[in-house]
């Protein structure tokens, strides 16, 4: 009581913020109280490691009380939950805004949903946490991880450690993180709603096992080496809506086949040094870009360095052909025909015409022995 009383009178006397110094136990779990703007933060009383050694889920509410006062709580503090070896689920209210560092550290929690609310999380909120196989991330706009992400130790190598293999972003998500699975080597599926408009760089850069991910055509902005190093992704659809293609974006992405960039792209970007590769470096497999640019895109020299130009072929529109042919970077492709062949190609095949094929003039037909034939069975003179 006379703590409380001291508290009280120096926030009259000195008109700030009360934070109660220790961790105040309400129900299960630590707070600290800020009596000014009412509301509260998760901690621990001591640092002894022995807060929570009973706990194997943790239910954080929403609001507390204490002494009569209701306290929205807002955040996890720093080391809340560190090395907590017994505790295998976590539950956040929305309304959380904030996850400190280590906050999670180490437990062993199976499966985690964010909050819509979510503003800020620190580096290494959940390092340690090697059970974690799946990730419902809901926050609408989260900041950029900018050391290394929530899975990650700065101070040791940035190496990630929870071994997510599917994620799914909530509708409503608008911004997917810089960094966010950076090095996430499990991931195999990732779902994205379209309310997302921008994706992050080193958002999804090593992860090794991704084969598949479908961007909607709501994103209008994909950061830089968002996709760096996804050596197992395979083919690649970028919206219509993003303007330029950054560096790296892409790189090293060796299974990668096929690459569909729309019209509104007038910029790919990437240089020669370390940190500013090509769009598509090393992009080995690369065996089809249809490019749908009526005009060619601003394409730095580097953009395609490890790109086999012999090999891969380029399609643009019909009337663009010479364009290309004669645009830097562009015309360094040793075949370059038009999207409309290729596609009238693709909806042969689709009705079943098994005969060999050909394209004349943009029109396909069939071949069978030495005789030309339409797609109607008209033989061509």
């Amino acid at each position: 009581m006379k703590k409380k009383i001291f508290l009280v009178l120096f926030a009259a006397i000195a008109g700030t913020s009360v934070l109660f110094a220790d961790g105040t136990l309400i129900g299960e779990l630590y707070y600290n109280l800020n009596t000014s703007k009412k509301t509260a933060t998760v901690t621990y009383q001591t640092k002894d490691g022995d807060n929570y050694a009973d706990l194997t889920a943790v239910n954080i509410p929403a609001t507390v009380t204490y002494d009569g006062v209701t306290y929205n709580v807002m955040a996890v503090g720093q080391d809340a939950f560190m090395d907590c070896l017994n505790i295998t689920s976590v539950t956040l209210p929305d309304g959380i805004t904030d996850i400190a560092r280590f906050a999670f550290r180490s437990c062993e929690i199976t499966s985690l949903t964010i909050p819509a609310s979510l503003k800020t999380m620190d580096y290494g909120a959940f390092f340690g946490c090697d059970k974690i196989a799946s990730l419902a991330w809901n926050a609408v706009k989260c900041d950029d991880f900018r050391a290394a992400s929530p899975w990650e130790y700065a101070g040791v190598g940035y190496n990630a450690t929870a071994p997510i293999t599917t994620v799914v972003f909530g509708d409503g998500v608008q911004r997917i993180p810089s960094h966010l699975l950076e090095r996430i080597e499990t991931l195999t599926s990732v779902t994205i709603p379209n309310s997302v408009t921008s994706i992050g760089e080193f958002a999804f850069a090593e992860c090794k096992n991704l084969t598949k991910i479908d961007i909607p055509s709501s994103v209008t902005s994909i950061g830089a080496d968002a996709f760096n190093k996804c050596e197992n992704l395979t083919k690649i659809d970028i919206p219509n809506g993003i303007i330029t293609i950054e560096t790296g974006t892409f790189a090293e992405c060796t299974n990668l086949k096929s690459v569909t960039i729309p019209n509104s792209v007038n910029t790919i970007k990437g240089g020669s040094g370390f940190f500013d590769a090509g769009a598509f470096y090393e992009c080995s497999s690369l065996a089809e870009i249809y490019n749908y640019g009526e005009t060619p895109a601003n394409a730095y020299s580097a953009v395609f360095d490890g790109v086999n130009k012999s090999t891969c072929k380029l399609y643009v529109p019909r009337n663009s052909i010479n364009l290309y042919k004669n645009a830097p970077v562009w015309r360094d492709f040793y075949s370059i025909s038009a999207i409309e062949d290729v596609q009238a190609l693709e909806n042969a095949e689709a009705d079943n015409v098994r005969s060999a094929k050909v394209i004349i003039d943009g029109k396909v037909y069939i071949n069978r022995g030495d005789k030309t034939y339409t797609l109607q069975g008209q033989e061509v003179k």
